[in-house]
């Protein structure tokens, strides 16, 4: 067994030492774990500060933040996909291809914006009608909806720079940049949702304008680093009038299986959050609140599946599948591990939940089923995330990860979930089980996948040969 272990090739980040292993997991683990929780952060900022003017703001908000969720995901889905390519031409030193992936990408994140603000602009309470039956909570939310969706251009810029700037391993300007928006949030949302200072004090509005702002300075720092100091890539607007057309094929099989998981996904979870907008009012912010919470708790996960990609995609990528064994099982433990701590965070900060939101005993009792089921649930999430976005799309298996990521969200979760949201005699608990189940299902299946299925595809001999 020792010299197995002391095998090994020259592959990006892996020492075939267990302990040099978990330390390369977790460089590149943690770093992706903090600009997760840093850009959850500007929307937590939100929530909270919306959270101590009462449920129904706090309701309204959260519910309306699903449209900023779909376009989150959608460029999340196609700064993925093009990462894989920016980062394979940056290796070849093809300035010319990358700039004509960045070109694109800019103008599929346009394209998006322009139809999710114009949406959010002229039709807020039809998009909040579909969400919340509350009449205060669909006035409310229909006001932050109109005004907050001029954030959306900036925050998608951001996006497509930090996504490019890290592809080509620059990273320290866009999580700075992120943890200055963050401090400008607490400041602007202080300053313009409570009236401090001798500002007005808005409310939600005050609230969507910090959020404008925040986004507004967040942005500016990418831009003025990206056309003034930035060295590698050097980005120029002028890329996106004129990008190779020979690259759009290549560009959209690269991006398209990953968007579509993503939007289907968050499609579906955006039919969960209506179907609790749809409960008593007490489940609705519940669900809301419980919602922030998770973004937070999955972090260290996904930082690790986005480790697991790395190290599985190296050793495929290399012809060494035989040596996936051992890097696998740890990827899979350190997974539960970080299932385990997320269950713990979550059961931990159940007493502090009416300190920071000014919520009812009612709602708060809701609370504590929610988080309760939620945080077990959590586990499986967490190992779901390493198996699935990690493990398995590391090695090519998008198409399976597609299947296993919404099937039973859309087969199961949604129909019986309704179903349960419409009988009076079922407790909270099971409710929320049946809508978040999918998570567990998922976990096993992937890990089925993992041991007993093909799922092993060489795509960068395909694109190669292409």
């Amino acid at each position: 067994m020792n010299k197995q272990r002391k095998k090994h090739g020259n592959v990006l980040f892996l020492n075939p030492q267990r302990f040099g292993l978990l330390k390369a997991i977790l460089l590149i683990a943690v770093p992706v774990a903090l600009q997760t929780i840093i850009s959850v952060g500007i929307n937590m900022v939100d929530t909270l500060m919306v959270g101590a003017l009462g449920e129904t703001q706090l309701t309204a908000v959260s519910q309306a933040s699903q449209l900023f969720f779909i376009f989150q995901l959608t460029l999340f889905g196609t700064t993925g996909g093009a990462n894989v390519l920016i980062a394979q031409y940056w290796g070849k030193q093809d300035g010319e291809a990358i700039r004509s992936v960045i070109g694109y990408t800019f103008r599929v994140m346009l394209s998006a914006a322009a139809v999710l603000v114009a949406i959010a602009a002229l039709f807020p309470r039809e998009v909040m009608t579909l969400l919340s039956n509350n009449p205060e909570v669909i006035a409310v939310g229909t006001q932050y909806l109109r005004i907050v969706s001029v954030s959306y251009l900036f925050f998608g810029i951001t996006t497509v720079l930090g996504n490019t700037l890290r592809a080509v391993g620059d990273v320290n300007v866009a999580m700075g940049a992120s943890l200055a928006s963050i401090g400008a949030s607490v400041i602007f949302n202080w300053l313009f949702v409570f009236g401090n200072l001798g500002a007005p004090a808005c409310g939600v509005v005050g609230s969507a304008l910090a959020n404008i702002l925040a986004r507004m300075l967040e942005c500016a720092i990418l831009i003025i680093y990206s056309l003034g100091f930035e060295k590698k890539i050097r980005f120029r607007f002028s890329w996106i009038l004129h990008p190779q057309k020979v690259l759009w094929p290549s560009f959209v099989k690269n991006c398209a299986p990953v968007v579509a998981n993503e939007l289907t996904w968050v499609l579906g979870s955006s039919v969960l959050t209506m179907i609790s907008g749809h409960m008593a009012f007490a489940f609705a912010t519940a669900y809301a609140i419980f919602n922030v919470v998770a973004q937070i708790s999955c972090a260290l996960s996904q930082g690790i599946s986005a480790a697991a990609s790395v190290v599985v995609g190296n050793l495929i990528g290399e012809g060494k599948q035989a040596e996936l064994d051992q890097p696998i099982r740890l990827l899979q433990r350190v997974g539960a591990v970080s299932g385990t701590l997320a269950c713990l965070f979550i059961l931990a900060i159940i007493p502090l939940m009416p300190k920071f939101y000014n919520i009812t005993p009612e709602t708060f009792g809701v609370l504590v089923q929610i988080m309760t089921v939620g945080a077990l649930i959590e586990i499986f999430r967490c190992m779901g995330f390493v198996n699935n976005v990690g493990i398995l799309r590391g090695g090519g298996d998008a198409r399976f990860v597609f299947f296993n990521d919404v099937f039973y969200l859309w087969v199961f979760c949604i129909p019986v979930g309704w179903w349960c949201s419409q009988q009076a005699g079922i407790p909270v608990f099971m409710t929320f089980f049946i809508l978040r189940c999918d998570d567990v299902i998922k976990a096993f299946v992937g890990d089925w996948r993992i041991h007993h299925g093909q799922w092993i595809h060489q795509v960068t001999v395909q694109e190669r040969t292409s």
